[in-house]
């Protein structure tokens, strides 16, 4: 089983869109997984978000991680990038190609 746990280390906002402040215009997110034998590999990207509707606006100091996930869940395929992170696990463990030195030297 893997554990995987989103990070969202860098939000670029904008200072003032249409009379809202901070506006987060990008996240930049990492998904690392690790599974029971405590192999990992982290997966990252950004996401170019749509312009705020006002209506719904969350200011920058009440955002939570929880409202940042559900954001980029609409944007990217979250299964998607979760089965790229655990087929990354498998080849860590079972590589493909393994670099070795020749026998004589």
């Amino acid at each position: 089983m893997i554990t995987y746990t989103w990070s969202f280390p860098t939000l670029e906002t904008k200072p003032s869109v249409e009379g809202l402040t901070d506006v987060v215009h990008v996240v930049h997110w990492r998904l690392r997984g690790e599974d029971a034998d405590g192999v990992s590999f982290e997966d990252y990207g950004t996401v170019t978000m749509d312009p705020p509707d006002p209506e719904n606006f969350t200011p920058f100091q009440d955002l939570t991680e929880a409202d940042v996930l559900a954001w980029i869940a609409g944007e990217i395929d979250v299964d998607e990038r979760k089965a790229l992170v655990a087929a990354q696990i498998e080849r860590k463990k079972n590589p493909p190609v393994v670099a070795k030195a020749a026998p004589w030297a």
